[in-house]
């Protein structure tokens, strides 16, 4: 009979593999997106310089563009592969905004087109392009612009179509890109680097008294300053995209540690049989706990109810990584209580679980942690 460790072991591998493989699939998919020939001549042309780099995001409709040389970052918004277009008088009418490094408009760009010139030329003229330069992408969003009597049906088309971009990336938190640390971000990185210790330590010999403390350093420093917790789209966007590990920045360093805490809580699940980062790390585990902690009489789950939880809970697991997988990521938040930390830039429905389950944790303690959290199903999966 196999001994159990090795039986550990080959879930362990087994369940990193396939996550490898999904983000090799994912990636292939994405094949048409390595080819921005197109885009670099925009970018060149408009910063006069012969040479470009573009990286991908977590958003098929944003990427990075950079020259070292040149010392220029920055970002552009194309709808190049943006879902359900409207499309122009000519068919298909893709364009793209060049954003600076404050994620401000600053160029406009048409792609090629089967417009009629003529038209497209009175545009220009009448300066229909200019409408969005300057603008912070949410002063975009907002801003009204008028169709252009002659050419209302492309005109309407521009316009539809980058309402629908400018609405999905205000729906996320895009910060401006830096390739190096100040002392604000050296500090957080240091105070991450501490809870990552300090979890450690209580989990190996608890003290009540540094536990207290641990649980009000994660709501606040990792919950609501730095928003770091290793939701799912986390978990799949780290293996996804390969390039956030390279890019020498504050962010990317905060990534590379909680993907670290990741790894190791399913060691810790898989041969411990203990699960690390719901109980000593997680932010919204501990924000819970401090809800369960006020005096009232708890209630117990009726037996027939945690059975449905033990079906339902794998499902939403599935459901939010088929989310993912097949590009419906600006989704995931409308279901996942961690985006709400980001409180101004949360969906609703986001807000409104957040809110509820931590009501529910004060009679039924950890209620979503034991319930519902997938990435806490995926730790007790592998402590079974």
């Amino acid at each position: 009979m196999l001994n159990k460790n090795i039986i550990k072991l080959g879930i362990y591998i087994t369940i990193m593999l396939l996550l490898f493989f999904i983000s090799q699939s994912k990636s292939n998919s994405k094949a048409i997106l390595k080819d921005f020939s197109t885009e670099k001549n925009f970018l060149c042309k408009y910063f006069e310089i012969d040479n470009i780099n573009i990286k991908t995001t977590e958003n098929k409709n944003l990427y990075i563009y950079y020259s070292k040389e040149n010392k220029i970052t920055g970002h552009f918004l194309t709808t190049k592969f943006l879902q359900n277009k409207k499309n122009g008088y000519g068919g298909n009418l893709d364009f793209l905004f060049i954003l600076d490094n404050n994620m401000n408009i600053i160029k406009f760009f048409l792609y090629t087109n089967k417009e009629t010139p003529a038209f497209i030329n009175m545009l220009k003229i009448k300066k229909f392009f200019n409408n969005w330069d300057n603008l912070s992408l949410t002063k975009a969003h907002e801003k009204k612009v008028d169709t252009i009597t002659g050419a209302t049906i492309s005109t309407n088309s521009i316009i539809q179509n980058s309402q629908k971009l400018f609405l999905e990336l205000n729906q996320i938190e895009i910060k401006p890109i830096k390739s190096t640390i100040d002392y604000k971000e050296t500090t957080f990185i240091f105070l991450f680097l501490i809870l990552f210790f300090m979890s450690f330590l209580e989990f190996y010999k608890s003290s009540k008294k540094r536990r207290n403390f641990l649980m009000f350093f994660s709501i606040i420093f990792a919950g609501f300053i730095i928003k770091k917790m290793l939701s799912i789209s986390f978990i799949f966007n780290r293996i996804s995209q390969d390039y956030f590990l390279w890019e020498f920045n504050s962010d990317n360093i905060l990534n590379l540690i909680l993907f670290i805490v990741f790894i190791i809580s399913l060691y810790i699940s898989t041969f411990k049989k203990r699960n690390y980062y719901c109980y000593y790390f997680c932010p919204y585990g501990f924000l819970q706990e401090l809800f369960s902690k006020i005096k009232i009489k708890k209630l117990t789950i009726p037996h027939i109810f945690n059975n449905i939880f033990k079906i339902v809970r794998p499902i939403f697991l599935i459901f939010l990584i088929a989310l993912l997988f097949f590009d419906y990521s600006q989704y995931t938040d409308l279901f996942e209580v961690f985006s709400a930390f980001s409180f101004i830039n949360t969906a609703n429905s986001a807000k409104i679980l957040f809110i509820l389950f931590l009501l529910i944790s004060i009679i039924i303690p950890r209620f979503y942690c034991r319930y519902l959290c997938p990435t806490g199903y995926i730790f007790e999966f592998l402590k079974k």
